[in-house]
């Protein structure tokens, strides 16, 4: 798990690595990422949802332009897939029960997520990256996509805090890292228990018996 910043979220990698930092996308995605708060598969979210609301997509075209040449010129980073994760078949089975419950809905029965307002999870490497901090930060306080004047509904996700403890979440984002082609390392309990007590999320609701 990535040391955080802003506001309890990780900065991802954007150097040109292709396969764990921004260099998937053409100049081309990256205005548009910058201009609207999507592209492709790919939807804002965080403080980078915020920048572009109230900043970059006030931008001319132009300087959004010279922003994504330049990102896109920056060396590769060494940051390679993690090695997988994998569940026993039963608990496999388990879990796409629970993605299917709480999540399909938005993100897809095979992760492709909504174009222009839900990130899919299939082929994307910001879910898999070995720093899953924001994932587990979603997770804990929901977050919602960027307001733009092209993209107007900005989906919101909402938090699972009070309906999942730590090893449930834990579970879930083990799952959803190494489902739909998908590889990414198991996300630690302890991670999810130590960002709960930070962002001070509620714990799980339960039923009390007299």
């Amino acid at each position: 798990m990535a040391p955080t910043s802003a506001g309890g979220w990780a900065s991802p990698d954007i150097t040109s690595n292709k396969e764990m930092g921004a260099g998937w996308m053409s100049p081309d995605d990256m205005v548009e990422y910058l201009k609207i708060g999507a592209t492709h598969g790919t939807v804002a979210s965080g403080p980078m949802a915020e920048a572009i609301e109230h900043s970059f997509q006030y931008l001319d075209e132009k300087d959004l332009r010279a922003i994504a040449t330049y990102v896109l010129s920056l060396p590769p980073s060494d940051l390679k897939k993690d090695p997988g994760f994998k569940f026993s078949k039963d608990k496999e089975a388990e879990e796409y029960h629970n993605y299917e419950v709480n999540c399909s809905a938005c993100h897809g029965v095979e992760g492709e997520g909504i174009k222009g307002m839900v990130p899919a999870i299939a082929g994307n490497n910001r879910i898999t990256t070995r720093y899953y901090t924001n994932l587990i930060h979603a997770m804990l306080m929901g977050t919602r996509a960027a307001h733009t004047q092209t993209l107007q509904t900005a989906a919101g996700m909402p938090s699972f805090a009070w309906k999942m403890d730590d090893q449930q979440i834990a579970d879930m984002l083990t799952y959803i890292r190494n489902a739909f082609g998908n590889q990414g390392s198991r996300v630690k309990v302890d991670d999810v228990a130590k960002m709960r007590k930070e962002l001070g999320a509620r714990q799980k609701v339960t039923n009390v018996k007299d």
